[in-house]
């Protein structure tokens, strides 16, 4: 959509993908106006008859994660640049549930028990940053993985790095419950890390 490119994609039910825009790719600034929480990007739906629409009420500092809840009814959404996640509807009716959560909330994915893990980065990221824009093969940084519950939007934060070795692991962005183990993989990085549940 527009020319930019996407962060995260998800299918819904009927069939719709629908897609984050964390920021314009034009946007230099990008990395200073979302620590400033500043808007930077929105949420996308495509459907083959329509083609790609903006999802209304989505302009956000960074929108990252997203799935679908209430059947492809709503969506929830991870702001990164703001450290929220919301429950929205796709059709812009109603309000959005808001909660905020610690660190910058990047992929998110479903659990066999219906709920859904976040990982979100914490601490100082300035390190991290630096460290993408080089040729250094991997990139570390502290961050928790989040439990969400979608109907009520309530958090727990099951697993913290607090202090990780950046040469054994990268900069984490998503966790995979696989049921006795979570999976956890890294922007930067040529391993996964498995947490025995």
């Amino acid at each position: 959509p527009d020319g930019d490119s996407l962060n995260t994609l998800t299918v819904l039910p009927d069939g719709t993908l629908v897609g984050t825009k964390f920021y314009e790719v034009q946007n230099k600034d990008w990395p200073a106006d979302m620590m400033s929480k500043r808007i930077t990007g929105q949420v996308f739906q495509w459907q083959l008859a329509t083609g790609w629409n903006r999802v209304p009420k989505t302009f956000m500092s960074g929108p990252n994660g997203v799935v679908s809840a209430d059947g492809g009814q709503s969506l929830i959404v991870a702001e990164w640049g703001a450290s929220r996640l919301h429950k929205l509807r796709r059709d812009g009716t109603g309000k959005a549930q808001t909660v905020e959560v610690q660190g910058y909330p990047d992929n998110i994915h479903p659990t066999p028990d219906g709920r859904f893990l976040v990982v979100a980065q914490t601490g100082d990221l300035r390190p991290a940053f630096a460290c993408v824009g080089t040729d250094s093969r991997i990139c570390g940084g502290a961050y928790d993985i989040v439990s969400i519950d979608p109907a009520t939007m309530a958090t727990q934060i099951v697993y913290s790095a607090k202090d990780p070795d950046p040469k054994v692991f990268g900069f984490a962005t998503s966790a995979l419950d696989l049921g006795k183990e979570i999976w956890v993989g890294s922007v930067r990085g040529n391993k996964i890390l498995i947490l025995k549940k």
